[in-house]
């Protein structure tokens, strides 16, 4: 193990691949500063300029940008008291308060600091976790891999916070359109109406591009306006800000593990996570009575947590096939895209890439924060650009890259229709993550439930981790129920 995260260290130090990452970094952390974006948005227009690229330059340049999306997201909490995503939303408390202190440089060198330390300690518990969680998978047969992704599609209950209901739909309708095309194992042509674009089924790129890019800019462009108004001034050095996280670097770790922990239970992520890592470091700090008005650990516990947890939320995904967030569900889709499947091959014959994934998180983090320190002056001026000259660049480059995936004309219907459909679920409040996580787990669960029937027939249900899997789907469907009746009963009473 040792040995090849040394040779993917090499790997990713060479020319090639430290060109793809600065680019996704650079990419990654404007993104990540202009607030609503988010590190779906970021995954889904890097997919296009990925298909001709080789394995390690496709990780390089996906696994960089996402890495440091919640790093971008953090300066313009900081800066404009507005997240760049909501895993940076607590980082307003006492971020945004700092920034009208005049200490906006500080703010955003206690960021950086905390945040690059975060991702390599997320990546670092990634690395740990795969020694023990590889026999586990390499010992799973169709059976197992059937429930698992159940198990998954049951998670889009969590995945849709207060909506499971409508995330619950979401993914069953995303289950149904994976279904389109050729049925492996008849030959059937299903839901095709005669078309003949349709017989290989939904293609992934227009689908996420759709969803994700063009209703985006469709919504921005409804709101109208620039992103943010006004100029910020940065006075101090962010230098005085990284002194704090050495002084403070006992918390920055306990935070970072926080993150990690809650980034592996599939659904929480950093939305979770940066709001108990800011309660914890409130506590754990003694600055419990001065938070929210600009204390630096509630800056720094939060970033840590951000970042961290994306090592965490990579354990479920590369393991299992479950997306730890609504970030590794579309990096689920990318990594498909690419030929890594996870589960038994990639933590196999393709374990290399996960090492190398591995060594992205780290080296990328490190990139992101110096990257980003000789231009925090300049970041500011970005959110100010208006909509109306960001949307139609957009959608011009998310049109070509559609189109470009296999040249047909009907990429660029699919990614139209998925844009309408993506818009209307955004402002319906459904779940758009849940529906691409149930069109990547429908082909998993189509094929895994022949397999299973054929080779075991109903005696599947006998094996031991399809009875624990079990259990667990009958304890996510019905848990939420049995609460909900025992707080009324409690009520009642």
């Amino acid at each position: 193990m040792l040995e090849m995260l040394g040779t993917s260290l090499v790997s990713a130090l060479t020319p090639p691949q430290i060109i793809y990452m600065i680019i996704g970094v650079l990419f990654g952390v404007v993104m990540g500063f202009i607030p609503g974006i988010g590190g779906v948005f970021v995954l889904v227009m890097l997919l296009p300029f990925v298909f001709n690229l080789s394995t390690e330059a496709a990780i390089a340049l996906l696994i960089s940008a996402h890495a440091v999306v919640a790093t971008g997201g953090s300066i313009s909490a900081i800066l404009f008291g507005v997240p760049g995503s909501p895993v940076n939303a607590a980082t307003v408390f006492d971020g945004y308060p700092m920034s009208q202190k005049g200490q906006a440089g500080r703010a955003i060198g206690v960021a950086l600091g905390s945040s690059t330390l975060g991702g390599i300690i997320g990546a670092i518990v990634l690395l740990m976790l795969i020694p023990v969680v590889r026999p586990i998978v390499m010992s799973f047969g169709p059976a197992e891999m059937l429930f698992l992704a159940l198990t998954g599609v049951s998670m889009i209950s969590v995945l849709s916070g207060s909506n499971p209901i409508k995330g619950a739909i979401a993914g069953m309708f995303g289950i149904l359109i994976s279904l389109v095309g050729e049925d492996w194992v008849t030959g059937a042509m299903r839901y095709t109406f005669n078309s003949l674009y349709l017989w290989d089924g939904l293609k992934m790129l227009p689908v996420l591009l759709g969803l994700f890019a063009v209703s985006e800019m469709v919504h921005l462009c409804i709101t109208g306006g620039a992103i943010a108004k006004g100029r910020v001034k940065i006075e101090d050095s962010p230098i005085t800000g990284l002194l704090d996280v050495v002084k403070n670097w006992w918390l920055v770790v306990k935070c970072a593990v926080i993150g990690a922990v809650i980034g592996i239970i599939p659904g929480l992520g950093g939305d979770i996570a940066n709001f108990i890592a800011y309660g914890y470091a409130g506590q754990s700090s003694g600055n419990k009575n001065n938070m929210g008005t600009g204390v630096v650990q509630g800056v720094l516990g939060p970033e840590s947590a951000n970042n961290a947890k994306e090592g965490g939320a990579l354990v479920p995904t590369l393991a299992f096939g479950i997306p730890g967030s609504a970030g590794m569900a579309v990096l689920l889709g990318a990594l498909t895209i690419i030929g890594l499947i996870p589960g038994r091959d990639l933590l196999g014959p393709q374990l290399s890439s996960v090492i190398l994934i591995i060594a992205m998180l780290v080296i990328s983090n490190i990139f992101g924060a110096a990257l980003i320190l000789p231009f925090v002056k300049y970041l500011a001026r970005i959110t100010t650009v208006n909509v109306t000259i960001l949307a139609p660049i957009v959608l011009i480059i998310t049109m070509i890259g559609a189109f470009n995936a296999s040249r047909s004309f009907g990429d660029i219907v699919t990614l139209l229709i998925f844009g309408f459909i993506g818009y209307e679920m955004k402002k319906l409040g459904y779940s758009r993550p849940a529906l691409i996580l149930g069109f990547i787990l429908g082909v998993i669960i189509e094929r895994n439930m022949w397999l299973s029937y054929n080779l075991y027939g109903i005696e599947m249900m006998k094996r031991p981790v399809v009875l624990i899997l079990t259990m667990l789907l009958l304890l996510i469907f019905f848990g939420p129920v049995i609460k909900s009746k025992m707080a009324h009963k409690k009520g009642v009473i």
